[in-house]
C-alpha cells in the first residue's frame, strides 16, 4: 500500500482497489462552486464500480451497500437538497462529507460540523461518519460579506487561502478516508 498523510500528520495506509470486496457504492453530492463535486469525484475514483450522481438524481439508498452523501455549507447547515435526501431515508446509515470556506476543525467549522450532527441526530438520520474539507468560497457570498464585514487583510488572506482548496492533498485525504469507511480501517 501507498502511504498518505492525514491533516494531523499521522501516516495512513492507502489501500488499492484490489483490497475492496465487491460492493455497490453510491457517491452523491450537491455542489455550488464545484468544491463538493471535486471531493465526490475523488472518492468515486478510488472505489471500483462506484456510481457518481448529483443528489437531485440520487436513487433510493437501499439499492446500495454504502452511500456517501456530500454537501456544501449553507449558512451552517447541510445544503437543502442533501438535507432533504438524508431526511427522506431516515433508516439508512449514510457516510457524510462536506465542504466549506473555513478550515476544518477550526473556529466556525467546528460549530458547523456539530450543528449538522445534532440536526441529523434529532431527525433520526443515522450516519456512520462525517468529514469536512475546505473549499473556495462562493464569489457571490464574498461580495455580500463585504457589506456586512470589513475586508481586513486577515479576512482577505483567509478568502485567498480557501480559494486554493480543495487541493491535491485534500482530494488524496478524501480518498484515504473513503477507503477506510469501506474497509473498516
Amino acid at each position: 500500500p501507498e502511504e498518505g498523510r492525514n491533516p494531523r500528520g499521522a501516516a495512513l495506509s492507502v489501500m488499492s482497489a484490489m483490497d475492496l470486496k465487491p460492493r455497490r457504492v453510491l457517491v452523491t453530492y450537491e455542489s455550488v462552486t464545484g468544491n463538493t463535486k471535486r471531493v465526490a469525484e475523488a472518492i468515486a475514483a478510488v472505489i471500483p464500480g462506484a456510481v457518481l450522481l448529483p443528489i437531485t438524481e440520487a436513487p433510493d439508498p437501499g439499492e446500495y451497500d454504502a452511500v456517501f452523501v456530500g454537501f456544501w455549507c449553507d449558512k451552517g447547515h447541510a445544503s437543502e437538497a442533501a438535507d432533504a435526501y438524508l431526511k427522506s431515508h431516515p433508516s439508512y446509515p449514510f457516510i457524510l462529507f462536506g465542504t466549506l470556506g473555513g478550515v476544518p476543525g477550526v473556529g466556525y467549522s467546528v460549530t458547523y460540523e456539530n450543528r449538522v450532527r445534532e440536526e441529523l441526530t434529532a431527525a433520526q438520520v443515522p450516519f456512520r461518519d462525517f468529514r469536512l474539507w475546505q473549499g473556495k468560497i462562493d464569489p457571490e457570498l464574498v461580495e455580500k460579506s463585504k457589506a456586512r464585514f470589513p475586508m481586513t487583510p486577515e479576512r482577505l488572506s483567509r478568502i485567498a487561502a480557501a480559494a486554493t482548496h480543495p487541493d491535491a492533498a485534500d482530494l488524496k485525504d478524501a480518498q484515504v478516508w473513503a477507503l477506510e469507511q469501506l474497509t473498516g480501517s
